[in-house]
C-alpha cells in the first residue's frame, strides 16, 4: 500500500511538472520496460527508441495523468502502441518497397541502364511535383523519401495515422499509374 501511495504521490508530483519525481519513476520502469520492448522486437536499438518515446510521450503530456491510475501500465501500454506502430509501418514499407524505384541507378549498372534509371527518377520527380495533390505530396516525401514513420509523419502534419495511410496509399497508387509503363512489368500492379 505504501509502495503505490507513493507511486500516487509521484505520478501528482509529475502532472505539476516534478522533473525529480519523473526520473524516480523512469528509473523505477525503465529496465523492464526495456527487456521488455527488446523481447519483443529482437532488436535492442528498436527498443531503446521505442522506450524512450515512451518516456518522452509520458514527459509531453504529463497534465493529463490521472493518479490513482497504474503508472506501470500506463509505461507498457504505450510502450506496446510504439512496438506494434513500428510492425504495422515496417508492413506497409515492405509492400510498398516496388512501387518507388531507388533513388540512385544499380551498382556497375551499364549507360544504357543509369541512363534509363535517371528517366524514371526525373519522371518521378515531376509526377510527385505535379500531380500529387499536395497532402499526398507532403507525406509521401516524408514517408518515403525522409524515412519517417506513419505515426512521426501524422505529428508532424499534424494529422491522424490513418488519415497517413490513406494519404500514402493514394500517392502510391498515382505513382504507379504514372510510372507503369517505366516499370518492370511484375511490379506495375
Amino acid at each position: 500500500m505504501a509502495g503505490t501511495q507513493d507511486e500516487q504521490h509521484l505520478i501528482a508530483a509529475i502532472k505539476e511538472g516534478d522533473l525529480e519525481a519523473f526520473e524516480t519513476l523512469f528509473t523505477r520502469y525503465q529496465p523492464a520496460l526495456l527487456r521488455s520492448i527488446t523481447f519483443q522486437t529482437r532488436d535492442v536499438e528498436a527498443a531503446h527508441d521505442i522506450v524512450q518515446e515512451t518516456f518522452l510521450r509520458i514527459w509531453q503530456h504529463r497534465g493529463t495523468l490521472k493518479p490513482g491510475l497504474s503508472f506501470q501500465a500506463l509505461v507498457y501500454r504505450i510502450g506496446l502502441n510504439l512496438v506494434r506502430d513500428m510492425y504495422r509501418h515496417a508492413d506497409t514499407r515492405q509492400r510498398t518497397a516496388a512501387d518507388v524505384p531507388p533513388p540512385l541507378p544499380p551498382e556497375g549498372a551499364d549507360p544504357v541502364n543509369a541512363t534509363a534509371h535517371a528517366l524514371l527518377q526525373d519522371e518521378l520527380r515531376r509526377v510527385l511535383r505535379e500531380e500529387l495533390p499536395e497532402r499526398c505530396r507532403a507525406v509521401f516525401h516524408l514517408s518515403r523519401l525522409e524515412g519517417l514513420s506513419t505515426t512521426e509523419v501524422a505529428k508532424q502534419l499534424h494529422i491522424s495515422p490513418k488519415t497517413v495511410e490513406n494519404q500514402l496509399t493514394k500517392a502510391l497508387r498515382i505513382v504507379r499509374r504514372a510510372l507503369r509503363h517505366h516499370l518492370p512489368p511484375d511490379s506495375r500492379g
